[in-house]
């Protein structure tokens, strides 16, 4: 999976997750393992991060 492949590590609330970021938009999922992973969420990225695209 391309967000466990090449997303960038990230910090959230004590956790690290990876994040893969696609124009406007960043995705990331929350599970241990790809097996568990049914689902893939999605945010748009912070302000000053879309204003640097």
């Amino acid at each position: 999976m391309a967000i466990r492949q090449t997303g960038v590590p990230t910090e959230w609330r004590g956790r690290t997750y990876r994040y893969l970021k696609v124009g406007d938009y960043q995705y990331w999922t929350m599970d241990e393992t790809l097996e568990e992973t049914d689902l893939i969420n999605r945010a748009l990225r912070p302000k000053h991060e879309r204003d640097a695209i």
